[in-house]
């Protein structure tokens, strides 16, 4: 087009060349859209591969995720087997067996006193936070298996 507008100006026959073209303003009008439609077709092209990685990798993620919720989930319950087969052995963390021993004797320094009352919430709580978990996790539908 510019050689052709540069042709005419210098008065080179660039009236000859106009009339051999005809219609030579549709025809440039129509390179133009096709110039930009290929722009836009490449762009979105660069687009969507892009946003095929971002998938790809959370993807990628998400199953690892799911292996992760997996493991867990079994040591779940695994761990809430063991609890439950101490309490049918007759070991649960709420009732000390208590042997002739293990009472402090009335000279004992209460400091010993304190620590084992503290001992014995920390395991009481231990005890009550499991339960909950293993209710929860007997509760919740089972995670779905990856495609």
């Amino acid at each position: 087009r510019t050689a052709r507008r540069g042709a005419a100006a210098d008065g080179d026959g660039g009236d000859e060349k106009d009339a051999e073209d005809g219609d030579g303003g549709g025809e440039d009008a129509a390179r133009y859209m096709t110039e930009l439609l290929l722009d836009e077709n490449a762009r979105l092209g660069r687009r969507v591969r892009t946003l095929e990685g971002i998938v790809s990798r959370q993807n990628v993620s998400l199953r690892k995720v799911r292996e992760d919720v997996s493991a867990l989930t079994d040591a779940v319950r695994e761990f809430t087997d063991v609890i439950n087969l101490l309490r049918q052995a007759g070991l649960s963390m709420d009732q000390k067996n208590k042997q002739p021993g293990d009472e402090p004797s009335e000279g004992a320094p209460q400091q010993q006193q304190k620590q084992q009352r503290t001992a014995a919430a920390a395991e009481k709580e231990m005890d009550d936070r499991v339960t909950d978990a293993a209710a929860a996790e007997a509760s919740s539908p089972s995670p779905p298996t990856p495609a």
